[in-house]
C-alpha cells in the first residue's frame, strides 16, 4: 500500500462517530502547556482499562453472558460463574468499557494522558493484555478507517501537537519488534532476530542492535508499521483465525528541544558558557506499545506440533509476567525480570521509570469465563503496581559539539592574528615605534568600530525576533479567541438542540399516551366481546347437552321396541306351529275328509289374513290383527267332520 492511500484511507473517527481527516481535525485537541515538569505526581500507579469484546456469532447463539455492568458504576463489573465455588466475582478498574464502546472511547479513557506525559518527556507503556481472540490487536494496530486502533492515534496525536508547538522543535523515530519464542526479531530488519537486552545509566533498558528509523510523518509511521506487520508471525487456531504467535512492540522515541529561552534561562547559559559548562538539554520520552500474544489453553485451540511449542512459550512468558507483577504489588526484594525476555523488556514500565496503563481485553462468552476471571485477577495485582516515572533530560550532544567546534575556530583564528601581529612589531621595531604604536592605535580602533556594528546588528536581530515573537503570540490570542467565540457558538447551538430534543420528547410522550389510551379503549371492547362470545359459547353447550339427552333417550325406546318386535316374532312363531300342529290333529282326526282337506286348508290359508303392524301414537308396541271368522268357520267344518 502506498503512503497516498495510508493517507487518504485513514480518517479516525470524533466523539459523534464521524470520519474526521488528520491534518485539519485531529483525533484529540491537544493543549499546548510550556510547563512540563508538574502534572502528575512522582509515584504513579499502573492504569487498567478493561475492555469487554462484543459477542460473535456463536456467542450469540448461546445468548450468555458471564458479565454483568453497572452503568451507575463505570468501573466497576461482576464476573457470575454458576459453577465455581464463589458464584460471583466483583472487580473494580479505573474504567470498564462495555462491548459497544469505541476506539477512540478507549484512547481517552488511558492512552492520551501516556502520550501527553510521552511529549513532556517521560516514558509511557501502553499493554494489551487477555487470551487469545480478545481484540488485543484489534485494539492497539488497527488501521481500517471505521476503527482505527491506538497505535495509529498515538502517532497522530504525536505529530499533531509536534506541529502545533511554537516554542519546541520535535524529533520522532521508530522501532518494531518482536519476541517470538524467547528471540527478540526486528521486524523492520528481519535479518536481525537474535537481538540482546542491553542496560546502562543513560538510556536504561534497550534492546541493542535494533534499527531506529527516523519518521516526519504519521504516513511514514503507517508506512513502517505495515512493512512490521508483514513480517510478523501469525496462524491460525480454533479460537482465533489470525492469533498472534509472539509479543510485539513498537517503540516510538520523541526529542524535545526548545526554541526560545526565557530571560532566566538565557543568564544562566551565559553563566554556564563562563564556567565552560554546557547547559544545552533535550528531552525524550520514549513510547512503548506492546500487543501481548494471547493466552490459550491447547484443549480449547487444539493446537499441535509447532503451534503447541510456540502455545507453551506464549504462556511461560505471560506466567513470568504475573509472577513479576505480583513480585511489585507486594514490594518483593527479587522480581524474576531476567526469566523471560517480555518482562526484562518491560522492566521499567512495571514498577520502574515509565507511566504505564494496561488494556485488558477480555471476552464476554460463558464458555471463557475461567479465562476471563484469570485476566481479571491479573489486572487488579497490575492496579497495585506503583512507578516512580521522572523526565528524561540529556545533553544535546550536537549543539555542544557545535560550540566546542567555533570555540576552538576562534582560538584558532586569535592565534593566528596574534603571530601576524607579533612579526609585524618585531619588523617596525627597529624603524618605528611610534608609527607603530599609532597603527595598533588604529587597528584596535577599526576592531572596536567592527565590533560595535556587529553589536548593533545584533541588537536590532533581536529586535525583529522580539516583533516575531509578538507577531506570534498576537495570532495565538487571535485564534484563542476564535475558539471561544467556537465554543460559545457552539454552547447556543447545544442549548437548542436540547430545547428541540425536549420538545420532541414531550411529543413522543403524548402520542404515547394517546396509544396507550387507545390500546386500552381497544382491550376493553376486546374484553366485552370475550365475556359475550363466552356466554354464548355456554348456552350452546347446554343447548347440546339437552339434545345429546334427548337422544339417547330416543335410542333408548328404539331398542325397547327393538326387544317388543323380537318378542311378538316368537309369538307369531309360536302361534304358527300350533297351527300346524291342530291341522296335524284334525287330519290325523278325520282320516275321511282326507281328500278333501288339502283343497280347504289351501283354500283356507289362503283366506286367513296377513299380519300387519300398526304403529301406535304413544309408541307402545305393535298389535296382531286377524280374523276370526275364517277360524271359527274352520272350527264348524272339522266338529262336522267329526260327527260325522
Amino acid at each position: 500500500m502506498s503512503k497516498n492511500a495510508l493517507k487518504s484511507n485513514f480518517s479516525p473517527l470524533n466523539s459523534e462517530g464521524s470520519p474526521s481527516r488528520i491534518p485539519n481535525s485531529p483525533i484529540v485537541t491537544p493543549s499546548i502547556n510550556s510547563n512540563d515538569n508538574n502534572d502528575r505526581t512522582a509515584n504513579d500507579r499502573v492504569k487498567v482499562i478493561l475492555r469487554v469484546r462484543p459477542p460473535t456469532a456463536n456467542d450469540e447463539r448461546k445468548r450468555t453472558s458471564p458479565l454483568e455492568f453497572d452503568p451507575a458504576k463505570p468501573n466497576k463489573l461482576v464476573l457470575h460463574r454458576p459453577d465455581a465455588p464463589v458464584t460471583h466475582t466483583e472487580f473494580e478498574f479505573d474504567r470498564v468499557l462495555p462491548p459497544g464502546a469505541t476506539q477512540q472511547d478507549v484512547y481517552l479513557s488511558g492512552v492520551k494522558d501516556v502520550v501527553d506525559d510521552v511529549l513532556k518527556g517521560y516514558n509511557g507503556t501502553v499493554m494489551a493484555y487477555g487470551q487469545t481472540g480478545a481484540g488485543k490487536t484489534y485494539t492497539l494496530g488497527n488501521i481500517q478507517p471505521q476503527a482505527i486502533g491506538m497505535i495509529p492515534r498515538c502517532a497522530a496525536e504525536i505529530f499533531y501537537q509536534a506541529s502545533n508547538d511554537p516554542f519546541h522543535t520535535y524529533s520522532v523515530s521508530m522501532s518494531y519488534i518482536q519476541i517470538y519464542m524467547e528471540l527478540i526479531q526486528d521486524l523492520l530488519n528481519p535479518q536481525s532476530d537474535n537481538l540482546v537486552i542491553r542496560e546502562d545509566s543513560g538510556n536504561g533498558v534497550f534492546v541493542a542492535g535494533v534499527q531506529e528509523v527516523p519518521v516526519s510523518s504519521l504516513e511514514e509511521c503507517l508506512h513502517y508499521l505495515a512493512v512490521g506487520e508483514q513480517n510478523r508471525a501469525f496462524a491460525f487456531t480454533h479460537l482465533n483465525a489470525h492469533s498472534s504467535r509472539s509479543h510485539a512492540v513498537v517503540m516510538l522515541t520523541v526529542v524535545k528541544r526548545r526554541r526560545y529561552l526565557t530571560p532566566a534561562e538565557k543568564q544562566a547559559e551565559k553563566k554556564a558558557e563562563r564556567e565552560g559548562v554546557s547547559t544545552h538539554k533535550v528531552k525524550v520520552g520514549k513510547l512503548y506499545l506492546v500487543d501481548l500474544a494471547g493466552s490459550e489453553r491447547l484443549k480449547k485451540s487444539k493446537s499441535v506440533g509447532q503451534r503447541a511449542t510456540e502455545a507453551r512459550s506464549i504462556n511461560l512468558s505471560l506466567t513470568t509476567l504475573g509472577m513479576c507483577i505480583s513480585a511489585r504489588a507486594m514490594d518483593d526484594k527479587h522480581v524474576p525480570f531476567r526469566d523471560s525476555k517480555l518482562t526484562r523488556l518491560l522492566q521499567e514500565s512495571l514498577g520502574g521509570n515509565a507511566k504505564t496503563t494496561l488494556l485488558v481485553n477480555v471476552a464476554s462468552a460463558q464458555e471463557h469465563a475461567d479465562e476471563t476471571m484469570q485476566s481479571l485477577s491479573f489486572a487488579s495485582r497490575a492496579m497495585c503496581v506503583k512507578n516512580k516515572p521522572v523526565v528524561n533530560e540529556r545533553v544535546d550532544y550536537k549543539i555542544l559539539h557545535a560550540e566546542l567546534q567555533s570555540r576552538m575556530d576562534k582560538e584558532n583564528d586569535r592565534a593566528s592574528h596574534l603571530e601576524v601581529a607579533l612579526s609585524k612589531k618585531e619588523e617596525a621595531l627597529d624603524d618605528a615605534m611610534q608609527a607603530a604604536v599609532a597603527n595598533e592605535k588604529a587597528r584596535f580602533e577599526a576592531i572596536i568600530a567592527a565590533l560595535q556594528r556587529e553589536n548593533e546588528q545584533r541588537v536590532a536581530h533581536m529586535h525583529s525576533e522580539m516583533e516575531g515573537v509578538r507577531e506570534l503570540a498576537a495570532h495565538e490570542q487571535a485564534h484563542r479567541n476564535s475558539l471561544e467565540k467556537r465554543i460559545k457558538e457552539l454552547e447556543v447551538e447545544k442549548a437548542n438542540m436540547a430545547e428541540k430534543h425536549y420538545n420532541h420528547v414531550a411529543m413522543l410522550n403524548a402520542q404515547i399516551a394517546d396509544l396507550l389510551e387507545r390500546q386500552a379503549e381497544e382491550a376493553t371492547a376486546h374484553r366485552q366481546a370475550a365475556q359475550a362470545a363466552a356466554l354464548e359459547m355456554a348456552s350452546a353447550e347446554a343447548t347440546m347437552a339437552q339434545k345429546e339427552a334427548e337422544n339417547e333417550r330416543l335410542r333408548n325406546e328404539m331398542g325397547k321396541m327393538q326387544q317388543e318386535m323380537g318378542v311378538l316374532a316368537s309369538a307369531h312363531k309360536s302361534t304358527l306351529a300350533a297351527l300346524a300342529k291342530l291341522r296335524q290333529s284334525l287330519e290325523a282326526a278325520m282320516p275321511d275328509a282326507a281328500a278333501a282337506a288339502p283343497t280347504v286348508d289351501r283354500q283356507r290359508s289362503s283366506d286367513l289374513p296377513p299380519l300387519t303392524y300398526r304403529p301406535d301414537q304413544s309408541r307402545r308396541a305393535p298389535v296382531l290383527r286377524q280374523s276370526s271368522e275364517p277360524v271359527r268357520s274352520s272350527a264348524a267344518a272339522a266338529a262336522a267332520a267329526a260327527a260325522a
